[in-house]
């Protein structure tokens, strides 16, 4: 019996076997910019944007510079929710939700996010969810009660002067890394 996908994104962010990412984030004082390299250190994904946005825009290019996806911070929300919407020139940019996140509760320490597919009508109930530690050191994707993936920040010491943080990420087998990336955007930029 084959595996079922779970992506949002696209399926060609979608792999059968598990997949070891490294996330680079360099914030500088006019961009943030995440690289998303595999193993080999081959670059999969960027997402840029400018820290000084009002709607904190993130514009999410694969390894050759074409646009997937735009991510953008709703202003006025209690829960900063975030929409992910499909890249598509021939479109407006209203159209096209892939999915939203939100933070779980109003006043929350740890972060909690729920995430709503775009074809989900019933908003109580989430597609998935993202549980992180009190620190933020880790962070562990959810479908249902199946963990789809783990985030872990690498600590080093020169990171404040050089801007750059690193984390690792591990994702289940069929699983869409470029979602993976964007709730780890999410978490980093609400934090």
């Amino acid at each position: 019996m084959a595996k079922q996908l779970t992506y949002a994104v696209g399926e060609e962010f979608c792999h059968p076997y598990s997949l070891d990412l490294i996330v680079e984030r360099r914030k500088r004082i006019f961009n943030t910019n995440y690289k998303v390299l595999d193993n080999n250190g081959k670059l999969l994904l960027q997402v840029n944007g400018n820290p000084w946005c009002f709607q904190r825009k993130r514009v999410v290019v694969n390894s050759v510079g074409q646009h997937i996806a735009t991510m953008r911070l709703k202003v006025f929300s209690w829960c900063r929710k975030w929409t992910i919407r499909r890249a598509d020139h021939s479109s407006s940019e209203r159209g096209n939700a892939l999915f939203t996140v939100q933070n779980s509760h109003v006043l929350q320490f740890n972060p909690h996010l729920d995430i709503f597919m775009a074809n989900n009508l019933d908003k109580n109930a989430r597609d998935f969810n993202v549980v992180s530690s009190r620190l933020g050191n880790t962070c562990k994707v959810y479908k249902g009660d199946a963990k789809i993936a783990e985030m872990n920040y690498c600590f080093a010491l020169g990171e404040f002067l050089t801007g750059l943080k690193t984390f690792r990420v591990q994702i289940c087998a069929g699983v869409d890394y470029a979602l993976i990336v964007s709730l780890l955007v999410v978490i980093n930029e609400n934090c």
